[in-house]
């Protein structure tokens, strides 16, 4: 028996919809797939690759020079960076010149302080033989004509073995 023009097989709108839904599940279960690969191999795969892309990083988006030696950690609640070390670009703003710490540790929600901005969601920072230098006689740390420098809210810090070097008094 002959249909009167009818095929069994959808319209073709609908072929090419049911088409691309599958191409874009694909795509995101590849995408989701890769990003808990990295994540789970993140020693070997994601701390070397940012420990070779800070310094390029930095200069796109900070007006610090960045180097790292080391990243470990989880990123959530815990992640630690040896070698770091932080140098003042040309018309940098604020007092501080130069960082530099063998070892640094910040505990906490790692997650709501980065991108939320909030400083109140760590627990600690703690830094081993920190070096700092910072430039007092900077006018862009000052909270007015009268006011002394404004200084940034931080968690507790826990410093050891650690030198401050201050300039422009």
């Amino acid at each position: 028996m002959e249909q009167s023009g009818k095929s069994n097989q959808p319209p073709r709108a609908r072929r090419w919809a049911r088409r691309w839904t599958l191409r874009a599940a694909a795509a995101l279960a590849l995408l989701a797939a890769t990003a808990l690969g990295l994540y789970g191999t993140r020693q070997h795969t994601l701390h070397p690759l940012l420990v070779r892309s800070a310094p390029a990083l930095s200069r796109w988006f900070s007006p610090f020079e960045v180097r790292l030696s080391r990243i470990e950690g989880d990123w959530r609640r815990q992640l630690a960076i040896e070698g770091l070390e932080l140098r003042a670009r040309d018309g940098a703003e604020g007092p501080l010149r130069r960082l530099e710490v063998q070892r640094a540790e910040v505990r906490g929600d790692l997650l709501a302080a980065a991108i939320g901005g909030d400083p109140d969601a760590l627990e600690a920072v703690i830094a081993a033989a920190p070096r700092v230098q910072l430039d007092l006689a900077s006018d862009a740390g000052t909270g007015g004509e009268n006011e002394g420098p404004v200084w940034p809210q931080l968690p507790h810090l826990d410093v050891t073995r650690g030198s401050v070097r201050l300039e422009g008094l």
